[in-house]
């Protein structure tokens, strides 16, 4: 089983956690602005099937965490134009169970919709050099 992140640019996708992959950026970011949308899918090889996918926030870089600031979607399509307008509710402990977890649908039986991610700086914190994480979890077969 070989799961990969991929990340998606100019309607292309890059794999994001191989050996050489770079990690992918919300760009220049200052107080009380929206990043830029990043689109995230995950795909996994050497299986029958995924079922059960979650994606968890487990590191806000700094940040103070607060609701509506790490916004999250998913779609079955590609559109640059789309800024989630659902957000994180809580950093994850890294469990399967979290309730901060947001829960992914398939989009086939080996890889995820495709997930928007950006962030809304909060007033009086700076983002310069963090790093925020997330965490996928997914049964498989």
């Amino acid at each position: 089983m070989t799961p990969i992140t991929y990340i998606i640019q100019n309607d292309k996708k890059i794999p994001i956690n191989t050996l050489d992959a770079k990690s992918s950026t919300f760009g220049m970011v200052a107080p009380l602005e929206k990043s830029q949308t990043n689109i995230v899918q995950l795909f996994v090889t050497d299986v029958a099937s995924i079922t059960n996918i979650q994606l968890a926030l487990i590191d806000t870089g700094g940040i103070v965490f607060s609701p509506e600031i790490f916004g999250v979607d998913s779609r079955n399509s590609i559109d640059t134009n789309i800024y989630p307008e659902s957000f994180f509710t809580g950093i994850s402990n890294k469990d399967l169970d979290s309730q901060y977890n947001i829960t992914v649908n398939n989009l086939n039986k080996y890889s995820s919709e495709f997930i928007y991610l950006n962030m809304n700086v909060p007033i009086g914190q700076d983002f310069i050099a963090g790093t925020i994480r997330y965490q996928w979890f997914f049964d498989y077969a």
